[in-house]
């Protein structure tokens, strides 16, 4: 239970860093989405009774609060939680090289997700040459940063435990 409510607490500070902190600053208006780390994070390192109730919140939370078409962040989500899964059978993800592919990968596919919906929503019948450019930068981003908040993620997943794992046996 502890452990739902760590993610819940990092998954409130992700959002909180997305929606207030980095539009503030220049440098991060191309950012990607900093939960979809979090999902992959989720579909790597944790057992998927624990993550994928948790994509499943986050997702809600995510379609709640944003502008965007009822369910693509579930949709998103969901689909990147399972390849992840699905990936990591054949993969070592251990090693740095193959979580910043692993990672590119899933900002990609996050960016053609939303894309797609929204394309068909909206009738677009082609790419704007900003989305392009927007999602390179976004998956440059990727590879540079996301190892690096998956590692975080699981530096803080282990604290946690043992500091909740010494505050049960005192």
């Amino acid at each position: 239970m502890m452990t739902l409510f760590f993610h819940i607490f990092i998954c409130i500070i992700l959002i909180i860093f997305q929606t207030t902190v980095f539009p503030g600053i220049r440098i991060f208006n191309e950012f990607y989405d900093l939960l979809a780390p979090f999902v992959i994070y989720l579909g790597v390192f944790r057992p998927t009774r624990e993550g994928f109730p948790m994509v499943l919140i986050l997702g809600f939370t995510m379609d709640g609060i944003s502008g965007s078409p009822l369910g693509l962040y579930i949709t998103t989500y969901f689909w990147l939680f399972i390849g992840v899964q699905w990936v990591i059978q054949f993969l070592h993800v251990g090693n740095f090289l193959i979580l910043s592919i692993v990672v590119a990968c899933g900002i990609a596919l996050e960016s053609i997700i939303h894309f797609s919906i929204i394309a068909i929503q909206t009738s677009i019948s082609e790419i704007p040459h900003f989305a392009i450019i927007t999602g390179v930068r976004q998956i440059l981003w990727a590879v540079f940063t996301g190892p690096l908040l998956l590692y975080l993620f699981l530096f803080l997943q282990k604290k946690m435990s043992a500091w909740y794992g010494g505050f049960l046996s005192d």
